[in-house]
């Protein structure tokens, strides 16, 4: 992606000096920000088929290997696959939000248009991400009173460590994909100034 904005920066650049009127470069501009366009929707794409299948597991086993009797692990469930559920429709919006991003625009209303788009993801990878992980880490930690009825001390703890332990790498991921984003957006508006001077 870092590597698209620099060809459109470039491509930009060197539009600039060329005899006005020519459409070439404008071609080139729209054909990279088609294929940004399409990346970002096969990403997704693939987030609603991974969460999708993640929640669909999760209910399986809910339903079928532990179906849970205590009101405390009832609400756990809910605040687990509410919280999955939450985050797959936030991506769908999302998925239909960036196909209707029309690249044949001006330049300055397309961007402005993507710099939106941009802010409503940040805003999706940063609070309202942290509020369906903690959630999500709740309704985990709710399971656990009912859990420690089938399961010895040590097992219990071992499940409970495990699922911190698998955290980590999870909260890094969304992390790195929160500084991508960020780092996106602050080019997008280095190029948007760019074209207003």
């Amino acid at each position: 992606m870092k590597d698209d904005i620099e060809d459109i920066k470039n491509t930009w650049k060197a539009g600039k000096k060329t005899v006005p009127g020519t459409d070439n470069n404008a071609d080139q501009l729209i054909a990279l920000a088609k294929k940004n366009k399409r990346n970002t929707i096969n990403l997704h794409i693939g987030t609603i088929v991974i969460l999708t299948i993640t929640l669909i597991g999760i209910s399986w086993y809910f339903i079928n290997v532990t179906p849970f009797k205590q009101t405390l692990s009832h609400i756990g469930v809910a605040l687990m696959t509410g919280g999955l559920a939450i985050r797959i429709a936030i991506e769908i919006y999302s998925l239909i939000r960036s196909k209707q991003l029309d690249l044949t625009e001006s330049a300055l209303k397309s961007s402005d248009a993507t710099i939106r788009f941009y802010k409503f993801r940040k805003l999706t990878h940063g609070p309202a991400m942290i509020v369906i992980l903690v959630l999500y880490t709740i309704g985990f930690y709710m399971l656990t009173p009912e859990f420690s009825l089938y399961m010895s001390f040590n097992m219990l703890l071992f499940v409970d460590l495990s699922y911190l332990l698998g955290a980590v790498p999870v909260g890094l991921s969304i992390r790195n994909g929160i500084r991508k984003e960020m780092h996106n957006l602050n080019e997008i508006l280095r190029l948007r100034q760019e074209l207003m001077e």
